[in-house]
């Protein structure tokens, strides 16, 4: 293997291991938000209970309004996620071509045109 192989794997290996972590925050922050919610709201549970509503209509409830929040984060953070990547990527680009005069414009529309 090349140099240049061994560094793109070791590139893929860190990128790898930062996703998971982050991954794994996000499924904690999730949980820990369904907690909050039900920690929150200790006394409209209590209100709710002695009003009527069975356990498992304030759990289906909690659930519910819990699944709205993550959704709704879930898609800001893809938004996010998306321009963060095309960020980090535009700098990748521009250091590259700093160092290398190669236009991946130019290298895309010669691959295009050599098929």
């Amino acid at each position: 293997m090349n140099s240049a192989s061994i560094a793109a794997m070791q590139l893929t290996n860190l990128f790898t291991v930062l996703s998971t972590i982050t991954i794994i925050a996000g499924v904690v922050l999730i949980i820990n938000m369904f907690i909050m919610l039900a920690e929150e709201r200790k006394s409209e549970m209590g209100m709710a209970r002695a009003v009527g509503m069975k356990r498992s209509q304030l759990t289906k409830l909690f659930l519910f309004e819990g699944t709205l929040y993550a959704a709704g984060a879930s898609l800001v953070g893809i938004f996010v996620g998306i321009g963060i990547a095309y960020g980090i990527l535009y700098a990748f680009g521009s250091i590259i071509s700093g160092f290398f005069p190669v236009s991946l414009a130019s290298g895309a529309s010669s691959a295009a045109s050599s098929q």
